[in-house]
């Protein structure tokens, strides 16, 4: 790796997004901290999550204590940025690194006011792995078309989310982040027992990038998730529900289908990942023989992994990126009711010559980045 300017060495560099122990987004500090070696990331976390967050080496982990909360509301009666009115003195540079973050919410017309902020008080602000929407007015569109470009660079994840911004020179398209993941570091373990790994989401969950009209589709989803839950028990499979995130209550809706589960298959051998341990989770997931995904990461790790899996689609984030990478992947999309691309088998996995062209690809969302901090990132693979 060629040596870091030394006015890097200097400056750390702020890196928002959501990060609340949810492992998709997780895996993207996972992805940053492993590309490059130097530590000069810092990210502000809650810190009833500061524990946690001490498996991710290489970045610096801001705890947000009662001291932090007293100063940013006494700031915030003569400023509305409250304490990132300080905290622009020691950040000049700005890393926004996550998945749906630009979605509006229910009577907003443009750009975040923090987001804003930064932007305007930043030398440098890269906005990396996202997708736009989903959104309801024009307005919303324009004012940030207005600020991708005005900052340095920005990387999507989804084609469709570059083809409302064409014409900013600044805004490029590449595969998700986690296809960087360097998956010769994760374990893989001789089969004894195959087991099949399911990822389910919480309909009932109010969330901004979600339908709310999702939550009429809980019972079709909970039956169909059984249905071949099922089947892969009776076929000789070990079932693990996988939490991805706890603040959506992944475990509450994990338990649910497990007790329908036993009830219906006494004998069958099944389990929740209790773990918060990122690594063994990535193992769990790099070893089953089965994936059921309805989290959009559990997807893309599916993919990676070269797993067999059968997806469930909530929003078309995942429909955008499943046409974009694998157009032949089976999906049930839970809000039509409806199967497709299963004439080949329910569960699919991703070649290895499509697999390599999608990795190669995915490291051009560190493209700006790597550009501005002049050095050479670490192999992905």
């Amino acid at each position: 790796m060629s040596k870091l300017p030394a006015f890097q060495k200097e400056q750390p560099i702020l890196v928002t997004g959501y990060f609340k122990r949810n492992l998709g987004d997780d895996l993207f500090l996972k992805v940053l901290s492993e590309r490059y070696s130097f530590n000069n990331f810092e990210v502000i976390i809650d810190k009833k999550n500061a524990k946690y967050y001490r498996q991710i080496s290489n970045v610096r982990f801001i705890k947000k204590g009662l001291l932090c909360k007293v100063v940013n509301k006494l700031l915030k009666l003569v400023s509305p940025a409250g304490i990132y009115s300080l905290l622009k003195y020691r950040y000049l540079k700005v890393i926004e690194i996550g998945g749906s973050v630009f979605t509006q919410r229910k009577g907003q017309r443009g750009v975040d006011f923090m987001r804003n902020y930064l932007a305007i008080n930043s030398e440098n602000y890269f906005v990396i792995g996202s997708n736009f929407g989903p959104f309801e007015t024009q307005e919303f569109m324009q004012a940030h078309r207005k600020f991708f470009q005005q900052i340095t660079g920005t990387v999507f994840r989804d084609k469709k989310t570059v083809s409302l911004f064409q014409g900013v020179e600044n805004v490029r398209y590449a595969p998700d982040v986690v296809f960087n993941l360097q998956t010769e570091q994760i374990k893989t373990v001789p089969e004894k027992v195959p087991y099949a790994v399911i990822t389910p989401i919480d309909l009932d969950f109010k969330d901004v990038s979600r339908d709310p009209k999702l939550a009429e589709r809980k019972d079709f989803y909970l039956d169909s998730i059984i249905k071949v839950a099922t089947q892969l028990v009776d076929d000789g499979f070990s079932l693990k529900f996988m939490v991805f995130g706890e603040e959506q209550n992944d475990r509450g809706i994990s338990e649910v289908l497990l007790n329908k589960l036993a009830q219906m298959r006494p004998c069958a051998n099944l389990e929740i990942i209790e773990t918060e341990n990122i690594q063994k989770k990535l193992e769990i997931l790099k070893n089953s023989s089965r994936l059921i995904s309805t989290r959009y990461h559990s997807m893309i790790l599916g993919w990676l992994f070269q797993v067999p899996q059968l997806v469930y689609i909530y929003s078309d984030k995942m429909l955008h990126v499943i046409d974009d990478l694998y157009p032949t992947q089976s999906y049930c999309d839970i809000r039509a009711e409806s199967l497709k691309n299963v004439d080949n088998g329910l569960f699919c996995k991703m070649g290895d010559v499509q697999l390599a062209s999608i990795i190669k690809r995915a490291g051009l969302q560190f493209s700006y980045l790597d550009k501005f901090l002049e050095v050479k990132p670490v192999s992905t693979q």
